[in-house]
């Protein structure tokens, strides 16, 4: 958006709830920033929050076509078999074969 498109808009202001001031002065009477600053920085970790989401979802998105994920049900069969072969490795391991003879 162009700054004209801002305006029209009305992001060029933001209306802050009440409880959401207080905890803005006190964190700016605490931390030395202005309130502008901390309303920038907060505005600007939560923009960059979503986009870092928006790619994610496309991301799984684009792997669901491509036929790139497993149901829950088959996620469950692959974690227990390869629980059995650790455990059957685990178990045939010399370590675990305390005083019996090589």
């Amino acid at each position: 958006m162009q700054r004209s498109e801002l305006e029209r808009s009305g992001m060029d202001t933001v209306t802050i709830p009440k409880t959401l001031q207080k905890k803005l002065r006190r964190i700016s009477e605490e931390t030395g920033q202005r309130p502008e600053q901390l309303v920038a920085a907060a505005l600007e970790e939560k923009l960059r929050y979503e986009e870092w989401l928006l790619r994610r979802i496309d991301a799984g998105l684009s792997d669901l076509k491509a036929g790139w994920v497993f149901s829950t049900k088959e996620l469950v069969s692959i974690v227990a078999v390869a629980h059995q072969r650790r455990r059957f490795r685990n178990s045939h391991h010399p370590a675990h074969c305390v005083g019996t003879p090589p």
